[in-house]
Protein backbone atom coordinates (compact mmCIF):
# COMPACT_ATOMS: atom_id res chain seq x y z
CA UNK A 1 0.00 0.00 0.00
CA UNK A 2 1.39 3.30 -0.91
CA UNK A 3 1.50 6.38 1.36
CA UNK A 4 -1.18 8.13 -0.40
CA UNK A 5 -3.54 4.91 0.16
CA UNK A 6 -2.80 5.15 3.65
CA UNK A 7 -3.35 8.35 4.15
CA UNK A 8 -6.55 8.71 2.50
CA UNK A 9 -7.20 4.88 4.40
CA UNK A 10 -6.84 6.94 7.56
CA UNK A 11 -9.17 9.95 6.19
CA UNK A 12 -12.08 7.71 5.29
CA UNK A 13 -12.35 6.16 8.70
CA UNK A 14 -11.76 9.49 10.36
CA UNK A 15 -14.36 10.72 8.55
CA UNK A 16 -16.56 7.44 9.17
CA UNK A 17 -15.51 6.92 13.04
CA UNK A 18 -16.38 10.05 13.95
CA UNK A 19 -19.24 10.24 11.92
CA UNK A 20 -21.24 7.22 13.34
CA UNK A 21 -19.97 8.18 17.49
CA UNK A 22 -19.72 11.15 17.44
CA UNK A 23 -16.49 13.59 17.08
CA UNK A 24 -15.84 14.35 20.36
CA UNK A 25 -16.10 10.97 21.89
CA UNK A 26 -14.02 9.59 19.13
CA UNK A 27 -10.38 8.36 19.87
CA UNK A 28 -7.34 7.92 17.59
CA UNK A 29 -7.17 4.48 18.55
CA UNK A 30 -10.43 3.87 17.39
CA UNK A 31 -9.28 5.64 14.04
CA UNK A 32 -6.52 3.32 13.51
CA UNK A 33 -8.00 0.63 14.38
CA UNK A 34 -10.80 1.17 11.76
CA UNK A 35 -8.17 2.11 9.68
CA UNK A 36 -5.75 -1.17 9.88
CA UNK A 37 -3.26 0.93 11.41
CA UNK A 38 -1.53 1.25 14.89
CA UNK A 39 -1.93 4.21 16.15
CA UNK A 40 2.17 5.14 16.06
CA UNK A 41 1.25 4.75 12.07
CA UNK A 42 -1.57 7.05 12.52
CA UNK A 43 0.42 9.97 14.22
CA UNK A 44 2.75 8.98 11.30
CA UNK A 45 0.30 11.04 8.86
CA UNK A 46 -1.40 12.91 11.67
CA UNK A 47 -0.71 14.72 14.60
CA UNK A 48 -4.39 14.12 15.93
CA UNK A 49 -8.00 13.68 14.58
CA UNK A 50 -8.40 17.76 13.69
CA UNK A 51 -5.37 17.61 11.48
CA UNK A 52 -6.89 14.95 9.26
CA UNK A 53 -10.22 17.56 9.16
CA UNK A 54 -7.70 20.42 8.22
CA UNK A 55 -6.04 17.93 5.49
CA UNK A 56 -8.99 17.55 3.70
CA UNK A 57 -10.23 20.84 4.28
CA UNK A 58 -6.54 22.16 3.18
CA UNK A 59 -6.62 19.82 0.25
CA UNK A 60 -10.43 21.63 -0.89
CA UNK A 61 -8.50 24.94 -0.12
CA UNK A 62 -5.84 24.34 -2.56
CA UNK A 63 -8.09 23.06 -4.98
CA UNK A 64 -10.08 26.35 -4.54
CA UNK A 65 -6.85 28.57 -5.33
CA UNK A 66 -5.89 26.89 -8.24
CA UNK A 67 -9.25 27.13 -9.80
CA UNK A 68 -8.95 31.05 -9.25
CA UNK A 69 -6.60 31.30 -11.94
CA UNK A 70 -9.17 30.18 -14.34
CA UNK A 71 -11.78 32.30 -13.45
CA UNK A 72 -12.78 35.43 -15.63
CA UNK A 73 -10.68 38.14 -15.34
CA UNK A 74 -13.41 40.41 -15.63
CA UNK A 75 -15.09 39.23 -12.15
CA UNK A 76 -14.55 40.99 -9.24
CA UNK A 77 -12.44 38.80 -6.53
CA UNK A 78 -15.99 38.00 -4.62
CA UNK A 79 -17.13 36.55 -7.53
CA UNK A 80 -13.45 35.00 -8.46
CA UNK A 81 -13.83 33.27 -5.27
CA UNK A 82 -17.98 32.26 -5.63
CA UNK A 83 -16.68 30.90 -9.27
CA UNK A 84 -13.28 29.28 -7.99
CA UNK A 85 -15.62 27.43 -5.21
CA UNK A 86 -18.25 26.72 -7.22
CA UNK A 87 -15.98 24.59 -9.92
CA UNK A 88 -14.51 22.98 -6.78
CA UNK A 89 -17.72 21.77 -5.83
CA UNK A 90 -19.16 20.75 -8.88
CA UNK A 91 -16.55 18.38 -9.87
CA UNK A 92 -16.30 16.94 -6.45
CA UNK A 93 -20.56 16.13 -7.31
CA UNK A 94 -19.88 15.29 -10.86
CA UNK A 95 -17.16 12.31 -9.73
CA UNK A 96 -13.65 13.97 -10.74
CA UNK A 97 -13.08 16.86 -8.04
CA UNK A 98 -10.18 16.54 -5.27
CA UNK A 99 -12.32 14.51 -2.91
CA UNK A 100 -15.15 12.46 -3.25
CA UNK A 101 -18.38 13.41 -2.59
CA UNK A 102 -19.13 10.64 0.09
CA UNK A 103 -15.92 12.40 1.95
CA UNK A 104 -17.12 16.27 1.04
CA UNK A 105 -20.98 14.99 2.71
CA UNK A 106 -18.94 13.31 5.99
CA UNK A 107 -16.74 16.50 6.63
CA UNK A 108 -19.37 18.94 6.40
CA UNK A 109 -21.24 16.64 8.82
CA UNK A 110 -19.21 16.40 11.57
CA UNK A 111 -17.40 19.87 10.52
CA UNK A 112 -20.61 21.93 11.06
CA UNK A 113 -21.59 21.59 14.71
CA UNK A 114 -17.85 21.83 15.75
CA UNK A 115 -16.66 25.61 16.68
CA UNK A 116 -13.14 24.40 17.27
CA UNK A 117 -13.18 23.22 13.68
CA UNK A 118 -14.99 25.68 12.34
CA UNK A 119 -12.33 28.25 13.37
CA UNK A 120 -9.54 26.45 11.84
CA UNK A 121 -10.82 25.75 8.40
CA UNK A 122 -11.76 29.51 8.88
CA UNK A 123 -7.89 30.46 9.63
CA UNK A 124 -6.64 27.90 6.84
CA UNK A 125 -9.11 29.68 4.24
CA UNK A 126 -7.34 32.93 4.98
CA UNK A 127 -3.99 31.66 4.72
CA UNK A 128 -4.48 29.62 1.43
CA UNK A 129 -6.65 31.67 -0.48
CA UNK A 130 -5.30 35.04 0.59
CA UNK A 131 -2.25 34.81 -1.37
CA UNK A 132 -3.73 32.94 -4.14
CA UNK A 133 -6.47 36.38 -4.45
CA UNK A 134 -3.52 38.55 -4.46
CA UNK A 135 -1.82 37.18 -7.25
CA UNK A 136 -4.40 36.76 -9.53
CA UNK A 137 -5.39 40.67 -8.60
CA UNK A 138 -1.30 41.11 -8.86
CA UNK A 139 -0.94 43.06 -5.47
CA UNK A 140 0.47 41.67 -1.86
CA UNK A 141 -1.56 39.67 0.34
CA UNK A 142 -1.52 42.71 2.57
CA UNK A 143 -3.72 44.51 0.06
CA UNK A 144 -6.82 45.54 1.92
CA UNK A 145 -9.08 44.67 -1.28
CA UNK A 146 -7.63 41.26 -0.71
CA UNK A 147 -8.29 41.07 2.87
CA UNK A 148 -11.58 42.11 2.18
CA UNK A 149 -12.66 39.98 -0.17
CA UNK A 150 -11.27 36.78 1.69
CA UNK A 151 -12.96 37.94 5.16
CA UNK A 152 -15.87 38.52 3.46
CA UNK A 153 -16.14 35.25 1.24
CA UNK A 154 -14.79 33.43 4.66
CA UNK A 155 -18.03 34.66 6.25
CA UNK A 156 -20.09 33.41 3.71
CA UNK A 157 -18.13 29.72 4.29
CA UNK A 158 -19.15 30.50 7.88
CA UNK A 159 -22.62 31.21 7.54
CA UNK A 160 -23.27 28.12 4.97
CA UNK A 161 -22.15 26.14 8.27
CA UNK A 162 -24.38 28.10 10.15
CA UNK A 163 -27.35 27.54 7.84
CA UNK A 164 -26.29 23.72 7.29
CA UNK A 165 -27.48 23.66 11.77
CA UNK A 166 -30.10 25.09 11.28
CA UNK A 167 -31.33 23.26 8.54
CA UNK A 168 -30.01 19.77 10.94
CA UNK A 169 -33.43 18.33 11.26
CA UNK A 170 -34.55 18.40 7.45
CA UNK A 171 -31.34 18.12 5.63
CA UNK A 172 -30.55 14.86 4.12
CA UNK A 173 -26.74 14.85 3.46
CA UNK A 174 -27.04 12.12 0.77
CA UNK A 175 -29.14 14.18 -1.36
CA UNK A 176 -29.00 17.88 -0.35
Amino acid sequence: MGERDRRDLIIDATLDVCGRCGYETTTVDQIADAAGVTPSDFVDYFPDKDAVFMAVVEDLLRATAAALQHVDASHDPEQALLVATTDVLVAIVAGRGVITRERMLALAQTMTPQQGLRKKASSARKRVLTPALAQRLGVAPENRRVRQAVMKWSAVAGGAYLDRLSMADHYDPAQD
